[in-house]
């Protein structure tokens, strides 16, 4: 009975310690990467001219331009910095553009994709269509090269 213990414990153990370190290897090899953009402040400003600049009040519907406006609304509130309610990856965004040039990366520290690519950012935007479709995504994902 001693032998079959002293073979079956380390045994286990061996199984274990290499069941954990397929584990380490397996999340280390397949952690995600941060998004590597080298999308320019010029080129998010040239950009966002070409595009149409659709609006909340082009909805002819009052309750969906009242679901834009909410939407819209509640974005703000997260990205600006000036609200309250700012993300602190937003607040360093808008304090890295002050000081930034137009050669320079948009995405300088990732401050710019913690904030626009925020889940919380990104479900509200969701929440309409029309303002997700129309005029998040393609000033504030297309444009800024994601």
């Amino acid at each position: 009975m001693n032998k079959i213990l002293a073979i079956t414990i380390p045994l286990a153990l061996l199984a274990i310690a290499a069941t954990v370190g397929g584990i380490i290897i397996f999340n280390k090899h397949h952690t995600p990467k941060p998004i590597v953009n080298h999308t320019t402040i010029f080129d998010w400003y040239a950009c966002s001219n070409g595009l149409e600049h659709a609006q909340c009040d082009d909805l002819s519907d009052e309750t969906k331009k009242s679901v834009c406006y909410n939407a819209s609304n509640i974005v703000s509130e997260l990205t600006y910095s000036d609200s309250e309610h700012v993300l602190e990856a937003c607040a360093k965004f808008a304090a890295y553009l002050k000081t930034a040039s137009a050669q320079d990366e948009l995405n300088s520290g990732s401050f710019y994709e913690n904030c626009y690519l925020n889940k919380q950012v990104t479900k509200n935007a969701a929440t309409c269509s029309y303002y997700n479709e129309k005029i998040y995504t393609p000033f504030y994902v297309k444009c800024a090269g994601f």
